[in-house]
């Protein structure tokens, strides 16, 4: 029959249908449409053809179902992260007939969102990577574009970095320079932008330094020996901000550093000259040389106290030595005491 048009109306689901388009016949009064893809829809396609001229005239509704296949994002299962971050990857499940232009991806991160669009690989692919985030999980939602507005659904998959932790190594032993306290952060591959150290003397200030980290993302300081002193030492690891995090900071890390006391040790007597008996020592922290100010020396005799001999500067090696006067047939106690810690002095035992 000769038609002026046809009226094409579309239903998704049990919605109304609302018009699609108004399509003009061919030369064979005949009419054709094509519904736009919508994955995994159910559709009634109505049509009415309209003719009479200025009379015009209606058939009544023709209906087809129209359904579409439906097209979904399945992810990979995760592989181990590295120090970029978590790499997820997924592929669009859809018939030959639908075309994947590209991915539009979300990650939701504990502080923020950031949007990004990846381009489909051939085989229907995609994939992102997710900046370390440790301590907190990111969401990642994915959904593919089909081209002429349709989308397959979003599917979210959680990204769930390990903690890290600053893990302090089992202390060294002593040396020259002092107790080495050095320590690593485990857990998430996270890149280290610094380490906070915070060390106190007990009873006195705290002091806080800024330490860049070392390779495999390690750090130490060395504590000077600090005779008798407790030194409580904490370490915590900083990580710099990322579009989904603001700058993070690890838990504090803990350790107590007990230093053993100074010691004045006299070396063996050598035998004595026409000036006297030469007597020398050090002053050693767990058997090393202390850096010292001075020594007090002190000469009793027999039963008499104690008084004053000289007062005695270290050498390079921070040694003292003295020579006490001869004095025939006496039986002296040479006594001598350590003074270091500059404007708060401490002292050796006698």
């Amino acid at each position: 029959l000769k038609v002026d048009q046809y009226e094409v109306e579309l239903a998704k689901g049990s919605d109304p249908a609302v018009p699609l388009s108004t399509v003009s016949p061919d030369e064979l009064f005949a009419g054709r449409v094509t519904v736009p893809v919508d994955p995994g829809a159910e559709c009634r396609l109505r049509v009415r053809a309209v003719f009479g001229g200025d009379s015009p005239k209606f058939t009544d509704w023709a209906v087809v179902p129209v359904s579409f296949v439906d097209a979904a994002i399945v992810f990979d299962p995760l592989a181990q992260p590295t120090e970029a971050g978590q790499t997820v990857t997924w592929r669009c499940e859809c018939p030959d007939y639908m075309k994947v232009d590209d991915f539009e991806v979300i990650l939701v991160g504990p502080k923020a969102t950031q949007n990004v669009t990846t381009k489909a690989e051939a085989d229907r692919r995609g994939t992102v990577t997710v900046p370390p985030s440790p301590f907190l999980g990111v969401a990642v939602r994915v959904r593919g574009s089909l081209g002429g507005g349709a989308h397959t659904r979003w599917e979210e998959q959680l990204i769930q970095f390990d903690a890290a932790v600053v893990s302090i190594d089992p202390l060294p032993a002593m040396t020259a320079d002092g107790q080495t306290v050095s320590w690593a952060v485990t857990g998430c591959l996270v890149a280290v932008e610094s380490f906070e150290v915070e060390s106190q003397v007990a009873g006195g200030e705290k002091q806080l330094a800024t330490l860049p980290p070392q390779a495999d993302r390690r750090g130490f300081v060395v504590l000077e020996l600090k005779p008798s002193a407790k030194v409580a030492v904490r370490v915590r690891a900083l990580f710099a901000a990322t579009s989904l995090q603001s700058p993070l900071t690890t838990e504090w890390a803990a350790i107590e550093v007990e230093f053993p006391p100074a010691v004045v040790r006299f070396d063996k007597l050598e035998k004595p000259t026409a000036q006297g008996q030469p007597v020398s020592w050090a002053c050693v922290c767990d058997d090393f040389p202390l850096k010292v100010d001075q020594y007090e020396v002190e000469l009793a005799k027999g039963s008499d106290p104690a008084v004053p001999l000289s007062t005695v500067s270290p050498d390079e090696l921070f040694a003292g030595r003295v020579t006490v006067p001869v004095d025939p047939g006496a039986e002296c106690r040479l006594r001598v005491r350590a003074v270091f810690g500059g404007d708060s002095p401490k002292f050796t035992d006698w």
